[in-house]
C-alpha cells in the first residue's frame, strides 16, 4: 500500500517513533496513548500529516530518516522520553532524475545516518559554532563544482582558500563523520552526502526541524580557489544579482529568500559590510536602509579605520544563536547585517515573501525542502567516494 504525502510517496511498514522532549517539557502520556491507539486501530495506519498535527499542537516537531520517524521538541535539552512501534507510513527508496535517493544506505550501509549524526553531535558539543559552519559549508559546496565535496578538499589554490571562504568553519566535524562511517562500512559513503546528512543534523542541533536527506551523491576531484570566488554570491549583492546567481543553480526566488533564513544562525565580519556603515555613497554615508540605532551599534563593534576582523556579529539580533524565524522579523526592522539580507526585504519582488517566512511554523517546513534542492544542485552519481574527504583517491 502506498500514499502521497508533501511531494513524496509512502509505503506501509514497520517504524518507530521517538518522542522525545526537554527534562522540563510536556508530558506525553495521553498523547502515547492516543497514538498507540492510532497504531492498533485495525488502520492502515496514521498518515504523516495527521501525526504530525497531533505532534505539532503539543510544541513538537516531526522528521524522519531512514526507517525511524524521530519528533524533536525545540529545545536545547532533548530526551527520549518512550517508544511507540506501529505501522506507519516510511519514504520508498524513490529515484529523482539526478539519481538521488532517499534511505540511501538503507542496504549498503543501514547505520550511516546514525553514525553520522553521533559523530556530528558529539563534536558540536565541544564547540556548537561549528553548527552554523557546516549549515554554510552545505551552501558554499553546492554553490561550486556543485555539490560533491569540493569544498574539503586541501590544497594551495583549492576552494577552502579562497578570500569568500576565509572564515568557513566545521572542517573538522566531517572529519569525525566521515571516520565513523568508514569504520563500519569502508568505502561506502560519500564526502558529499557526509555534508547534506551534517547539515541537517547541524540545524537539528541549533533548535531547527530536520527533513529526510537524500544521498547518492558521489566525490568530486577538482577544486579551485578562483572558481569559489566566481560562483559565490558576496555579501554585497543585491536582489537582481542574487536572483540571477541561484536561477543559475536551479533554485527559485522563493528558495533564495528561505535559504537566507539559515542567517538566522550566522555570523559577520566587520570587512563583509564596513562599507555600509561609513562609504555607502556620495550622498549619505551611512546606508539609509540600516535602521540607525542598529548602525550606530555597529559601529561601536567596527570602528572605520581600527576594526578587527575576527570579531563576529551576529547577523540575528532577536535570537542569536537560534535556529528560528526572527531573521526575517530583523529585516522588517532594517536590521539586515549584509547588503544581501536587508535587500530582501527592501526590494518589491521578495518582500512578500520575507513576511511570510516570519510565521515559525511556514520556515521551518520550507526550509527543509529548499534544502533538499540546494542538495541536488549539479551533483556527480559518477566518481569517486575519497576515503579521506581532505583529498582525492590516489
Amino acid at each position: 500500500m502506498s500514499r502521497s504525502f508533501a511531494g513524496h510517496d509512502f509505503s506501509e511498514t514497520q517504524t518507530v517513533l521517538q518522542l522525545t522532549r526537554s527534562e522540563s517539557g510536556p508530558s506525553l502520556p495521553a498523547m502515547s496513548e492516543h497514538l498507540s491507539g492510532m497504531c492498533h486501530s485495525g488502520s492502515p495506519g496514521p498518515e504523516l500529516e495527521q501525526l504530525q498535527g497531533i505532534i505539532m499542537t503539543r510544541g513538537f516537531r516531526i522528521s524522519s530518516s531512514v526507517s525511524i520517524g524521530r519528533v524533536w521538541h525545540k529545545h536545547k535539552a532533548i530526551q527520549p522520553i518512550t517508544l511507540i512501534k506501529c505501522t506507519s507510513f516510511c519514504g520508498n527508496k524513490n529515484i529523482d532524475v539526478n539519481g538521488l535517493q532517499d534511505n540511501y544506505y538503507s542496504e549498503s550501509c543501514p547505520t550511516a545516518e546514525s553514525k553520522i549524526q553521533e559523530a556530528v553531535n558529539t563534536e558540536l558539543d565541544k564547540n556548537l559554532k561549528l553548527a552554523a559552519g557546516i549549515i554554510r559549508m552545505q551552501f558554499h559546496d553546492c554553490f561550486v563544482e556543485g555539490c560533491d565535496a569540493s569544498v574539503l578538499l586541501d590544497g594551495n589554490n583549492t576552494e577552502k582558500h579562497a578570500p569568500v571562504n576565509e572564515h568557513l568553519t566545521g572542517y573538522e566535524v566531517i572529519d569525525a563523520a566521515k571516520a565513523a562511517v568508514e569504520a563500519v562500512c569502508p568505502g561506502v559513503v560519500s564526502c558529499a552526502d557526509i555534508i547534506a546528512y551534517a547539515a541537517r543534523d547541524s540545524t537539528l542541533k541549533l533548535n531547527g526541524t530536520g527533513w529526510v536527506v537524500q544521498g547518492g551523491r558521489k566525490d568530486g576531484t577538482v577544486s579551485c580557489a578562483d572558481t569559489a570566488e566566481a560562483e559565490l554570491p558576496p555579501p554585497t549583492f543585491a536582489v537582481t544579482q542574487l536572483i540571477d546567481s541561484f536561477s543559475k543553480k536551479g533554485l527559485s526566488k522563493r528558495q533564495m529568500v528561505i535559504l537566507s533564513g539559515s542567517h538566522t544562525v550566522g555570523v559577520g565580519h566587520c570587512d563583509k559590510f564596513i562599507e555600509r556603515l561609513y562609504n555607502f555613497s556620495a550622498t549619505n554615508s551611512t546606508d539609509p536602509s540600516l535602521n540607525a540605532t542598529y548602525a550606530e551599534q555597529l559601529k561601536q563593534e567596527c570602528p572605520q579605520n581600527t576594526f578587527n576582523t575576527t570579531i563576529e556579529i551576529f547577523m540575528d539580533t532577536i535570537t542569536p544563536g537560534e535556529f528560528d524565524s526572527n531573521y526575517y522579523k530583523g529585516l522588517t526592522q532594517q536590521k539586515g547585517l549584509f547588503t544581501s539580507d536587508q535587500s530582501l526585504f527592501e526590494d518589491r519582488r521578495t518582500r512578500r515573501i520575507v513576511k511570510s517566512l516570519i510565521n515559525e511554523r511556514r520556515f521551518d517546513s520550507q526550509f527543509g525542502q529548499a534544502m533538499r534542492a540546494l542538495a541536488a544542485v549539479e551533483v556527480k552519481t559518477q566518481g569517486e567516494i575519497r576515503s579521506d574527504c581532505r583529498k582525492v583517491n590516489s
